[in-house]
């Protein structure tokens, strides 16, 4: 059972993160784009 919730949490983290790395990438061209 331990497994089985560190490895939703590192999914979840995992996902989170890169959502936040596409945001920031997504960002910076858009301002790249614009200038």
């Amino acid at each position: 059972v331990l497994q089985g919730c560190n490895g939703k949490l590192v999914q979840f983290s995992a996902e989170h993160v890169a959502q936040r790395v596409f945001d920031y990438i997504l960002r910076a061209w858009e301002s790249g784009a614009v200038e």
